[in-house]
């Protein structure tokens, strides 16, 4: 019985070996260095911290335009890669919660903006641009309309200090953008 137990381990301890064995090299030379986190990440890591939010929306609703209170948590993670967002509020007067990661890809040059919520089972996945280093991202998109076509839209994220940002959202409507969206991020303190 011993003999099977310490025939296992060594059996083990070889598999092992084996499988890690390409991870070493063989002339002696370290393996590559892995990409690290840039200007870009550094500075969406800035926006880790607790706010609060005021939204407004334009949606054909009878509150449309009035304020309502939500307040979100900003997390860097995966080693600084990637910004997570956890928000809760109000939305048509009923309870709302929604989580998204912001990022940013150095092969593509682009930011990246993922949403999610409870509104519905549609996430979004944009990719945005900045013309002046970071300070306002716009990311053009589509979405389903609800009638079997896709809508037109734009995001654009403002940031006017490191404690106040804004984000917005257009549909493009015969080839003008109509807000329909508008959410004033301020630092809690």
């Amino acid at each position: 019985m011993k003999s099977r137990i310490a025939f296992g381990i060594a059996t083990s301890a070889l598999l092992c070996a084996l499988i890690a064995r390409p991870l070493w090299s063989d002339d002696g030379k370290a393996a590559p260095e892995m990409p690290k986190p840039g200007a870009e990440h550094a500075r969406l890591a800035k926006l880790a911290g607790k706010w609060d939010v005021s939204a407004k929306f334009w949606m054909g609703l009878p509150d449309d335009g009035k304020a309502t209170q939500g307040s979100a948590e900003f997390k860097a993670i995966l080693d600084g890669w990637y910004v997570q967002q956890e928000f809760t509020g109000t939305f048509m007067g009923a309870p709302y919660k929604g989580a998204g990661m912001l990022g940013y890809n150095q092969a593509s040059g682009k930011y990246t903006n993922y949403w999610s919520d409870s509104a519905g089972s549609m996430p979004m996945l944009l990719m945005g641009t900045s013309a002046d280093g970071g300070k306002t991202v716009e990311y053009p998109g589509e979405m389903p309309d609800g009638k079997g076509g896709v809508s037109k839209y734009k995001t654009v994220a403002t940031h006017k200090s490191d404690d106040e940002f804004v984000y917005e959202m257009y549909e493009i409507m015969d080839g003008k953008d109509v807000k329909s969206m508008e959410l004033t991020y301020t630092r809690k303190k």
